[in-house]
């Protein structure tokens, strides 16, 4: 019982865990209705990736609060999680943009 007991202190007083899938999945899904939007609007590419990195700003935020954080509890230096979390970001908006495009975006 007293084990018992000390197990559930620790995991009361234990921080709530980072989600790094969350926030990913809710910036990726606002860059989805981003580039949806885009395709029905029927905005140009270069319009299209010009509109981008001011889209979903909150999102993006909350992942990299998220990335560094998680990163951290793993012993990565801030400056290498900033670094991984700017090729993240660059990767999605690439892979929207070959959506977009291959939807028939010009």
């Amino acid at each position: 019982m007293l084990i018992t007991t000390m197990f559930a202190m620790a995991l009361i007083a234990a921080p709530a865990p980072v989600d790094v899938k969350a926030a990913r999945t809710a910036y990726s899904g606002c860059l989805r209705a981003f580039t949806e939007k885009s395709i029905s609007d029927k905005m140009t590419l270069d319009a299209f990736k010009a509109a981008m990195p001011d889209q979903c700003k909150a999102e993006a935020e909350d992942y990299r609060l998220a990335t560094l954080a998680n990163d951290k509890k793993f012993g990565m230096s801030a400056k290498e999680s900033q670094a991984n979390y700017e090729q993240d970001i660059a990767d999605y908006r690439a892979q929207f943009v070959d959506y977009f495009e291959a939807a028939g975006g010009k």
